[in-house]
């Protein structure tokens, strides 16, 4: 009796009936040519060769951030991987050539060990990561399957791939002179016929026998597409309500940054606080029909997973939420003329300025009043209106002071830096001198010092 892995074959022998001495476990063993004599030593992981056709979402997630970040690590696909380019096909010798390790799992492992190749075995049910001499053991009672290791984060993946390589390496070059010649089929042909195991006699099957056993194939083969289509199905909606949420948080955001809009003229400011009071109050007194409006937005934006997450679809508009759309307009009517606008009187004293959201790393863009000195740096002043808290986009410039604004038709690189006695007293003086509303907004402000920032080209 031929088992496939070590695991099998305990469970088998301990079966009433079964003879131990003639159970064999035959494994996956690797096909001659897939072997090397004299494997190449990996130096560095520079590309990845991924043999799957169930990639669970975290090591997607892993591989996809590796692809990404600094070091531009090369991935490629062998197998059905949904929403990645791969190629489906049988793997060979000739596939594994150029790759600095492989992801895999089952006899796919055995192929990368008799190349030499630094194997990171690990899929839907977790696994081992790196081979290693600790782990060899257990992860081949398995046979590679990487049942029994439990799983890992994508965080936790990037930095074993990362980190674990160079020793990942040395390892694969001693399992290969250990193992290479053991996991051949050839050699496991020869252990099956030196162990006097050998096939002593046939039974003839029928065909009613082969159809079930065909039919129980494909239901088997059914249940677990479906299994993985479940599981990606999952994945995808996750990523969809992450996206989601994300514009959320970039819709709250551009909220806060209405209120900044008030900066830029502060002789506008009474009459656009006496017309927003209105608008806020006519909008009070139409309550029934910005229910229905609230109700309708969500689902415009949103699309069909947002009639999902019922809590949104109460969101009614706010003061802060039509100062957006005014934030808009005059975004784009400084880009269309220049950096002039015309609106409420602001001229060219505006530049746009670009920040990273410190939770959501997402771009913003903001008008923000702006004094142009002759040392060629700008002084900015995050008033909010006199608001109690500082605007979003001042934690974002404290958290990266690299970033750059639109002056004019220009766009220009440059660094912020928080100004501080003596320095921010003649820099406040600037802007009160030439706006006096911002001598208000301080006394409004209570408290807080409303900072004033000089952004310096890089």
């Amino acid at each position: 009796m031929l088992g496939g892995m070590q695991t099998e074959g305990d469970a088998v022998e301990g079966s009433e009936g079964v003879d131990g001495e003639r159970m064999l476990v035959f494994g996956n063993p690797a096909p001659d040519e897939f072997y090397v004599d004299q494997p190449e030593r990996r130096g560095s992981l520079r590309r990845i060769l991924v043999v799957s056709n169930h990639v669970p979402p975290e090591l997607l997630e892993a591989l996809d951030l590796l692809q990404r970040g600094d070091e531009q690590i090369e991935v490629e696909y062998l197998g059905a991987v949904s929403g990645r380019e791969t190629v489906q096909k049988i793997a060979e010798p000739s596939d594994f050539d150029g790759f600095d390790a492989v992801v895999t799992i089952g006899k796919t492992v055995q192929y990368a060990l008799v190349r030499g190749v630094p194997v990171f075995c690990y899929d839907r049910f977790g696994g081992p990561g790196w081979l290693s001499a600790e782990n060899f053991a257990e992860a081949r009672a398995a046979n590679f399957s990487g049942r029994g290791f439990g799983s890992l984060t994508s965080a936790e993946i990037v930095e074993a791939l990362t980190r674990g390589f160079a020793g990942a390496a040395e390892c694969a070059l001693a399992l290969h002179a250990r193992y290479a010649r053991e996991f051949l089929l050839s050699e496991a042909l020869d252990r099956l016929g030196r162990s006097g195991q050998g096939i002593h006699s046939a039974r003839a099957i029928s065909d009613d026998q082969l159809a079930a056993y065909l039919v129980n194939q494909k239901v088997m083969n059914g249940l677990v597409n479906t299994v993985e289509a479940r599981t990606q199905t999952n994945a995808f909606l996750e990523g969809q309500v992450r996206v989601e949420t994300a514009r959320v948080q970039s819709l709250t955001e551009q909220n806060e940054v209405a209120a900044s809009q008030l900066d830029a003229s502060a002789s506008q400011n009474a009459e656009l606080e006496q017309q927003l009071a209105e608008t806020t109050a006519e909008l009070a007194s139409r309550a029934a029909e910005n229910e229905q409006l609230a109700a309708r937005l969500p689902r415009a934006r949103l699309g069909r997973l947002a009639r999902r997450l019922w809590p949104w679809r109460r969101h009614r508009p706010t003061l802060e939420s039509i100062m957006s759309n005014f934030n808009d307009q005059i975004i784009a009517e400084f880009r269309a003329n220049n950096g002039t606008v015309t609106t409420a009187g602001f001229g060219s004293s505006l530049v746009l300025l670009h920040s990273l959201g410190v939770k959501s790393g997402i771009e913003r863009v903001t008008p923000v009043m702006s004094i142009a000195r002759p040392d060629g740096t700008w002084l900015i002043a995050a008033s909010k209106a006199g608001a109690p808290e500082n605007p979003a986009w001042y934690a974002n410039l404290k958290a990266k002071p690299e970033t750059s604004i639109e002056t004019g038709s220009d766009t220009v690189p440059v660094v912020a830096e928080e100004l501080t006695d003596p320095e921010y007293d003649a820099g406040w003086a600037e802007f009160t001198s030439r706006a006096p509303g911002f001598a208000d907004y301080q006394v409004k402000a209570g408290s807080r010092r409303i900072p004033v920032i000089k952004l310096s080209p890089r």
